[in-house]
């Protein structure tokens, strides 16, 4: 609100009379002059968040690798969201026990997370991840299946089936794999780095 001048207010503010004023109809006062609100200002627009096909197009345009990063950590952050208190806790706990190398008790949370909210990509692909750890690429390989199927782009999801094939000895599939990633997040370092290692392999040449 905006107020008004001090001259103005005192202006509008009749002085008091003598002790004893003369008898006789009194002066009518003027009433106090009203500060004069300020017009409300439109409030700006907010540009909407962006969702994870925004981010996707950042990151496939992005034009150093420092912003593809940046771009990666924000799509990394919203695919953990669940939309659930109770299965995003379950993942911190989770991520928890994967880092201090408690692979059981982390399978035990994720199946947990998946049988709740099954069309929870990350919990899935959390789940591969451990599987990987304990070279049981029977059941990660299932898992990204899953992830893919529900979220075609996931290129971590993708990382993790060219390493599989990879371990298994089918470089020619693993390097195809990676090219999709590449589709997806062309500055990625390690991927390019990988994909010329297993580029050479399959030309026949030593690394």
């Amino acid at each position: 609100m905006g107020a008004a001048p001090a001259a103005a207010r005192g202006a509008a503010i009749a002085e008091p009379g003598p002790a004893n004023p003369p008898i006789g109809k009194a002066p009518k006062l003027k009433s106090p002059a009203q500060p004069t609100p300020d017009e409300p200002k439109p409030e700006a627009a907010q540009p909407p968040a962006p969702n994870l096909d925004d981010l996707l197009v950042e990151l496939k345009n992005a034009k150093t690798e420092q912003d593809a990063e940046f771009v990666h950590t924000l799509i990394d952050a919203m695919r953990l969201e669940s939309g659930s208190d109770t299965v995003d806790l379950l993942m911190f706990r989770a991520m928890s026990a994967v880092a201090h190398e408690d692979l059981p008790l982390a399978l035990d949370l994720l199946d947990t997370i998946i049988v709740m909210k099954p069309d929870y990509a990350e919990g899935w692909n959390r789940r591969a991840a451990v599987y990987f750890q304990r070279k049981d690429y029977a059941h990660a390989l299932a898992d990204l299946e899953v992830v893919l199927r529900l979220e075609p782009h996931h290129d971590t999801a993708l990382i993790g089936l060219a390493s599989i094939l990879d371990q298994l000895g089918d470089e020619k599939h693993a390097s195809e794999v990676l090219k999709k990633v590449l589709d997806i997040y062309p500055l990625n370092s390690d991927v390019l780095k990988k994909l010329h290692e297993l580029d050479m392999v399959l030309n026949g040449r030593d690394l």
